[in-house]
């Protein structure tokens, strides 16, 4: 996998941000203009549909045209604010839906930015994958070298490495259930032995890294085992 430009994705990243400043700046543009448009229009049909009491005025005494003119000024302040009200609402959804939409943006660019930086997950895991399967195949090629099974008896097995000259013992293969089997199977057809110890074989498996020599809490253990082993083929040979 190639390796991936920082640059390209804090420019790509860079260029969506300015897009989105640019194209709220026009939509709010033209929503104040929509916004004094629709005012206007509510302030000009209200006039039209009160021309008629505007016009019976010249027959009205001052007082009378007072009290009419604040009524037709009242109603047409409770007009405006109720235009208002159902333009702040309409403005309120439509804010709500930009920014959700927005949201939605920012986390589909954030995943896709992810990707180019850190590469794809499916990828990795099929990566993760072989390397596992090729881990596996290696391992079983060792199991031939080593000098003991150590089983649980059925559900572990680990296979201990111990030569002259080797500072202590070491874990060269382990594995349960169906990896314990295979060792034990291919332990049979090199004429391992496979010696049957529950608790060691559950600290082995548990606490020791393939490849890695056995801790000094477990030499006496370990020792046993292998004098046990040793022995054995003594008597075979004999």
């Amino acid at each position: 996998m190639g390796a991936t430009d920082p640059q390209l994705g804090q420019n790509k990243s860079s260029f969506w941000v300015a897009e989105i400043v640019s194209s709220k700046g026009l939509v709010e543009a033209l929503k104040a203009v929509l916004k004094i448009v629709v005012v206007g229009w509510v302030a000009w049909k209200f006039c039209l549909s009160h021309s008629e009491v505007v016009s019976g005025l010249l027959g009205k005494t001052p007082g009378e045209e007072a009290i009419l003119v604040l009524q037709i000024l009242g109603k047409l302040f409770l007009t405006l604010v109720s235009a208002c009200v159902v333009i702040a609402a309409a403005d309120y959804g439509f804010q709500k839906y930009f920014l959700e939409k927005q949201m939605r943006m920012t986390r589909r660019e954030m995943k896709e930015e992810f990707k180019l930086r850190e590469g794809d997950p499916l990828i990795k895991s099929r990566i993760r994958g072989i390397q596992k399967r090729i881990a596996g195949r290696r391992m079983m090629e060792d199991v031939p070298k080593a000098a003991v099974i150590v089983t649980n008896p059925t559900h572990l097995a680990v296979a201990l490495q111990y030569e002259e000259g080797m500072a202590a013992p070491k874990v060269i293969a382990k594995g349960a259930g169906f990896i314990a089997d295979k060792i034990r199977e291919l332990a049979k057809t090199n004429g391992i032995p496979i010696v049957e110890n529950k608790p060691l074989a559950r600290t082995l498996f548990k606490n020791i890294k393939i490849g890695h020599s056995i801790p000094k809490d477990l030499y006496k253990a370990v020792a046993e085992v292998l004098a046990y082993v040793f022995k054995l083929k003594g008597l075979r040979r004999a």
